[in-house]
């Protein structure tokens, strides 16, 4: 399974509500209490709070037309600890539900051309291979969702029933947090049902996500945590001494050569760890192996605005 289909965060659940909730209920949508008949009935709701690796905690409201679903929902997830795509739910039950949702913004529009797209989400559903390009949503997505589902989304859309499509397909299939999930959570907010502020907040998640920032700084926090459980305050010391020997170094094969920076970080550090060895043979009588982790802590900030400052002169990047 590619990179772009997998889920890139774990699934913590914090607290599972249920309850029984009537018809006359205003506090909710009247699509909610519809039956597949077009019969208004009350319904039962159960309230899931959970947190998506390290972003804050949410809460997801999921309906059904029995206790019995909702109960079974509700025990899946608190015993196994999963959400409702990734397998709490029947393939049918998780369809009628994501429809319900997608349905509820009939009527969209497109954009005004002012809005400033991206083309990171289109990409990556391309790559994952649920699309040919935006708009065009992939063969495996218009046979999954099957001709009738396409003519209805195509009836309620306009020009943007392929956004729609393509997020119902993620919505039913894909983990939550996987790239291509998210990526068509950006289609539909952005396209379909015109919340920009929404669009934005996942763009700007998936650019997290996709550029490993946010593994990466995971990575690094348990990596830090248990370098503190071994060795306590004393390792903490030299890592950060290792650092500063480490961005000295470099600083000093940059300065020497100015053109070598241009070869990336990878070549850069094989020339300024023998400086930084020469300098201090005690300090780095252990803690070579690390000097990725070193440079990553400090490009991310981990030694200090001071140091990672240092850092950003010598390897300038361009911002978007």
């Amino acid at each position: 399974m590619g990179k772009n289909l997998v889920p890139t965060r774990q699934i913590v659940i914090e607290d599972v509500t249920l309850r029984h909730t009537h018809s006359s209920d205003i506090s909710l949508p009247n699509w909610v209490f519809a039956g597949g008949d077009g019969e208004v009935r009350d319904i039962w709701e159960v309230a899931v709070t959970h947190r998506h690796g390290r972003l804050p905690s949410s809460r997801h409201d999921y309906f059904f037309a029995t206790e019995n679903e909702a109960k079974e929902f509700a025990e899946k997830i608190l015993k196994n600890g999963c959400m409702f795509n990734d397998a709490s739910m029947s393939y049918i039950q998780k369809k009628r539900m994501v429809r319900l949702i997608i349905d509820g913004f009939a009527g969209g529009k497109c954009p005004s051309p002012k809005i400033t797209r991206s083309s990171l989400p289109t990409a990556i559903t391309m790559k994952a291979g649920l699309s040919q390009g935006e708009g065009q949503p992939s063969a495996e997505i218009l046979e999954n969702l099957g001709a009738t589902r396409v003519e209805q989304l195509q009836s309620e859309f306009g020009e943007v029933w392929w956004a729609a499509a393509e997020f119902e397909y993620c919505q039913i299939n894909l983990p939550y947090s996987s790239l291509a999930f998210i990526a068509s959570g950006y289609h539909f907010y952005l396209f379909v049902a015109e919340n920009y502020f929404q669009a934005g907040y996942l763009l700007r998640d998936l650019e997290q996500l996709a550029t490993s920032v946010e593994q990466d700084a995971v990575h690094l926090e348990k990596m830090r945590d248990s370098a503190k459980k071994k060795s306590g305050d004393s390792s903490t010391r030299l890592r950060s001494k290792r650092r500063q020997s480490l961005l000295k170094a470099i600083e000093q094969v940059a300065h020497r050569n100015p053109d070598v920076v241009g070869l990336g970080e990878k070549q850069v550090l094989k020339l300024a760890l023998p400086i930084a060895k020469s300098a201090d043979p005690r300090l780095w009588g252990q803690g070579s192996g690390q000097v990725e982790e070193y440079l990553a802590e400090i490009r991310r900030g981990e030694a200090g605005k001071r140091v990672k400052a240092r850092y950003e002169a010598i390897f300038q990047r361009p911002t978007a």
